[in-house]
């Protein structure tokens, strides 16, 4: 059983080396608008959101050491509706003289554009298929391939994995083996 009560993921917060940098990628790339910005503790901050119902969903703050090499974050990700919505995403990072490294997977369960930004937090945006394969699983994907082919070649790959089966089951069965009230 859980401990804590039922709660969604609302926001993620990193620490970074050039504030102001990080702060317009974030703002330039994904459109984030400043919700707040100041200083604690003699770092700043700023709280940005894409949605006026959430105060902030990423937090930039100053202070990470300039000789720490590992990131503070594994990743963080951004969920699409739509391929046509990913292949903006990929569209965009691909040219932007501020990204790192770009790749592209499909997990089986998902199609996934991976990023980095300035200072090397990975950074994902997917979009869910409507099946599930064991995770982790990683498969190229091609995205000059059209959606139709992308939709055909992955749904393929993912029926030759012999966990596979439609989203909606294993979410089914998933939810038999969450704790109560977790």
């Amino acid at each position: 059983m859980a401990k804590l009560p039922e709660m969604k993921l609302a926001h993620v917060g990193i620490w970074v080396q050039d504030f102001e940098r990080m702060k317009n990628f974030y703002v330039r790339m994904f459109g984030f608008g400043i919700a707040d910005e100041g200083l604690l503790n003699g770092n700043r901050y700023a709280f940005m959101s894409r949605d006026p119902k959430d105060h902030h969903q990423v937090v930039v703050a100053e202070g990470r050491k300039p000789e720490t090499e590992q990131t503070t974050v594994n990743q963080i990700s951004f969920k699409c509706e739509t391929l046509g919505q990913l292949r903006q995403v990929h569209d965009a990072v691909t040219t932007d003289e501020d990204v790192q490294r770009v790749f592209v997977t499909d997990h089986g369960n998902a199609w996934s554009v991976y990023f980095f930004d300035p200072e090397g937090n990975r950074l994902e945006a997917f979009m869910d298929t409507p099946w599930y394969i064991n995770q982790p699983h990683r498969h190229d994907i091609d995205f000059s391939m059209s959606d139709e082919e992308i939709y055909t070649a992955s749904e393929a790959h993912a029926k030759a994995d012999p966990t596979f089966q439609p989203i909606e089951d294993w979410r089914a069965e998933f939810q038999k083996r969450i704790p109560a009230g977790g």
